[in-house]
């Protein structure tokens, strides 16, 4: 049969070379040998040929027939399109146009000019061949040449691979697929190189072959993961399938990891600061649904990092497709992460979203974000609060810096105004209650609690506001886990503090704390108008206010009745208003803890009212049980008085002996003394190195067994041999197979030889019996009994020994 090879690129060497040159390159090829898994007949094949080539071209009149036939068909095939100028036969050609075609023939086989450079081989020298294209490189031609054999092996020529030789055809089309993989990975080509290396794996699986390479092809699979997975999730959108499979090797890298978090193994490579880095780089190839669906999955592990970006995701949607609810599942979430870091900005962002404007300029008043309160303050300067700044922010924060992040939403253009201006927006917000007291009532609108909040917020508010502290006020639904306590419903009588004057600054300290008057309603400090009265009520305390009778009371709301949740919200937009509201009707002042009493008739009962009380008669029974109390008093006194006195007396009086005493003599022991034991001699560094190698021995028995104990690697091992051993062991679980090993160790040498050292190494010789279990089942051709001559270099940390590296230095046997 006929290879695309040629004797020059056997040797590797130009077609120029000298005799010494051709020596060199022989002697050279033959030391290196491949790797020790081919069998000896596909070593001494691959020899056959170096030795043929070499034959060849050290014979001078040989060598000149082999170039002239070699390069004319080259050079043929090369300058095939452009005539030869006349008067130059075709086959004499310069040396330099010969090596040029050599040299594409080497860089660009395929075609015509693959061809063109063929040498007749046997049907035993096949797999000698293979081993030769491969140090060369040519892994295409490996597995277009080699796979027909598994399939047929009369598929070439119609000679027959040998038996013996396909588990060497096996190893070499694996190895083609493993250095293939990695060159396609350097490419850039993720998905393809994954393929390669999958194929590999399979060959080698399928006969239950050489599971040290299917080990290494499944270690580079692995590292390979988070490159597929973005590749796959680059991807155009309507490539489902393909986006898809991106998604579901995130998920198995999330749980082999056990979260974003997770500080297991999943032998991709990443640390976790790595995959945190990987996870925000993928986000942008993610839509906002998708983050959604795999964040909130991973969020229940639980996970704060995922749980975050899931609000993210949530206010995006909420925001951008005008769904309050979202925005409200936002808010429950960020109530996890207020115990861990603060997140009042983001709950500010979502009240404002959920037209609770109250409850965003509480959260911002408990932020600690300095920049973005600075630049919120900056643009609330003619506000009595900061709602006018944090509508600006919020608008900003969504569109420049939480769209970014979502493939989908990247051009996504949203305004407050249009948010507000839905008409879904509109129904959610009034129809969702906002307090406890509104859920009880199930009111079809807000109630004028819900009203006050934007009036207040309103850009033509009157300076100055009350505030109340964040504990005073009644829970929002959705604010608080379901079950957890609410406040009660003020009561309809509400006691305010006498007016105070205003600050000069447009915002003002929180107030102390009122204290309840004992039926569920709490005092409230008044707030002053421009004018010097009181201004509206708080818009909280309005839902127990409304039920009062006063018609002067109610009537200052009359013109904001007309407009909706959104709409108040809406004119706080940078857009601009959407409706202008009309100035505020100044409000009844309120009255003074003096000017509430109760009606003329009503009078006090005389249990109750104000007078001398009479003097009465000596309560007699009173007096004769504190006498008796005052007896069984003294009593115990003495009683504990006595007590002391014999504690105090029986201390000095020494120590008394009851029995009949022992007969001690001075001149002899009481009892026989046991002579002390020798002093145990010290462990010399020959012991220690053989209880740490042995120890080694019995862990890597464990760890590579059929038990998987690779957790125990740790305890003996450091780095750098900690990683090797850690995946191998991976590895052996992942693919279920295991040894049973045996071992000898005889200690030849070890330096220095001072016990107190804290670093050794030591030479010893260790005899290595290995079955191999695949599935549970022994692969008896994988078996061997190997005397190994090993270096040991150990390290001895808070007192206990390590090996930080471990060498072959020669085979015994």
């Amino acid at each position: 049969m006929q290879i695309p090879l040629d004797y020059y690129r056997i040797l590797g060497l130009p077609i120029q070379a000298t005799a010494d040159q051709l020596k060199q390159a022989h002697r050279d090829r033959g030391l290196q040998l491949p790797r020790r898994e081919f069998s000896t007949a596909a070593i001494e094949a691959r020899k056959q040929l170096i030795d043929e080539a070499y034959i060849v071209l050290s014979d001078r009149d040989r060598r000149r027939n082999y170039d002239s036939k070699f390069l004319a068909s080259a050079y043929t095939v090369d300058m095939a399109p452009e005539p030869l100028p006349e008067g130059v036969p075709g086959l004499e050609v310069s040396a330099d146009a010969g090596e040029a075609a050599l040299r594409s023939l080497a860089t660009e086989p395929g075609g015509s000019e693959a061809q063109s450079s063929k040498i007749e081989i046997e049907s035993d020298q096949l797999v000698g061949a293979l081993l030769l294209l491969l140090e060369l490189g040519e892994y295409e031609q490996v597995l277009q040449l080699g796979q027909p054999q598994l399939v047929n092996p009369y598929a070439s020529g119609g000679l027959a691979t040998p038996e013996p030789a396909q588990d060497d055809v096996v190893l070499t089309l694996a190895l083609a697929c493993l250095e293939l993989g990695r060159e396609q990975w350097q490419q850039r080509q993720y998905e393809i190189a994954a393929e390669s290396l999958q194929t590999g794996h399979e060959l080698l699986a399928r006969g239950n072959h050489f599971p040290a390479i299917r080990a290494e092809i499944q270690a580079e699979l692995y590292k390979l993961r988070p490159y597929r997975v973005l590749e796959l999730l680059a991807r155009p959108l309507d490539q489902t399938r393909e986006r898809r499979q991106g998604l579901k090797l995130l998920k198995t890298m999330l749980e082999d990891r056990g979260g974003i978090e997770g500080t297991e193994d999943d032998l991709s490579g990443l640390a976790i600061d790595d995959f945190l880095r990987f996870i925000q780089q993928l986000r942008d190839y993610l839509t906002a649904s998708e983050q959604q669906e795999l964040f909130e999955h991973e969020a229940r592990r639980p996970s704060p990092v995922a749980t975050y970006l899931t609000v993210y995701a949530l206010l995006a949607r909420g925001f951008a497709r005008h769904q309050p609810a979202l925005v409200r599942r936002a808010k429950q979430l960020l109530l996890r992460l207020g115990a861990q870091q603060d997140v009042h900005l983001e709950q500010a962002v979502c009240a404002l979203l959920l037209g609770q404007t109250e409850e965003a300029n509480r959260a911002l008043e408990m932020s600690q974000e300095y920049e973005p309160l600075a630049y919120i303050r900056e643009h609330s300067r003619q506000s009595p609060d900061l709602l006018p700044g944090l509508c600006l922010y919020a608008e900003r924060w969504l569109k420049d810096e939480l769209f970014p992040h979502f493939r989908d939403f990247k051009d996504q253009e949203a305004t407050l105004k249009d948010y507000f201006a839905d008409a879904q927006v509109q129904a959610y917000l009034e129809t969702m209650p906002t307090g406890s007291g509104a859920e009880l009532r199930s009111e079809p609108r807000q109630s004028a609690a819900s009203q006050g909040v934007f009036e207040q917020t309103s850009l033509t508010t009157t300076p100055g506001t009350g505030q109340f502290p964040t504990a005073q006020f009644p829970t929002i639904e959705g604010s608080l886990p379901i079950g957890a306590p609410t406040m009660p419903n003020p009561a309809t009588t509400v006691r305010r503090r006498p007016p105070e004057p205003a600050p000069s600054s447009s915002r003002r300290p929180p107030e102390p704390a009122p204290v309840s008057n004992g039926n569920g309603a709490y005092p409230r400090p008044a707030v002053r108008n421009g004018n010097g009265r009181p201004s509206q009520p708080e818009p909280r305390l309005r839902l127990a206010e409304e039920n009062m009778p006063d018609p002067e009371f109610r009537s200052g709301y009359a013109d904001d009745d007309d407009l909706s949740v959104a709409e108040r919200v809406a004119q706080l937009s940078p857009e601009g208003k959407m409706t202008t509201p009309g100035s505020e009707a100044p409000t009844k002042p309120a009255p003074t803890p003096e000017s509430i009493a109760l009606d003329g008739e009503q009078t006090l009962p005389p249990a109750i009212a104000p007078g001398r009380r009479s003097r009465g008669a000596p309560h007699w029974g009173r007096l004769a049980l504190v006498a008796a109390a005052g007896v069984l008093g003294l009593g115990i006194l003495g009683f504990g008085t006595m007590r002391a006195l014999g504690w105090v007396t029986g201390i000095f009086s020494g120590p008394r002996i009851s029995g009949k005493p022992l007969a001690i003599r001075v001149d002899q022991p009481a009892f026989e003394i046991p002579e002390a034991p020798p002093a145990p001699s010290e462990i010399g560094v020959n012991d220690m190195a053989g209880r740490v190698i042995n120890e080694w021995l019995e862990i890597k028995r464990g760890a590579l067994g059929e038990s998987y104990q690779g957790d125990r690697l740790d305890d003996i091992l450091l780095e750098p041999v900690l990683t090797q051993w850690t995946r191998r062991a991976d590895a052996a679980a992942a693919e279920s197979w295991y040894w049973e090993y045996e071992h000898k160790v005889e200690i030849e040498s070890v330096t220095p030889d001072d016990p107190t050292a804290d670093s050794l190494q030591a030479i010893a010789v260790v005899s290595e019996q290995a079955k191999l279990f695949e599935f549970g089942v022994e692969n008896a051709d994988a078996a061997y009994n190997d005397t190994l001559r090993m270096q040991y270099d150990l390290v001895r940390q808070d007192g206990k020994w390590y090996i930080k590296g471990m060498n072959k230095l020669a085979d015994v046997n």
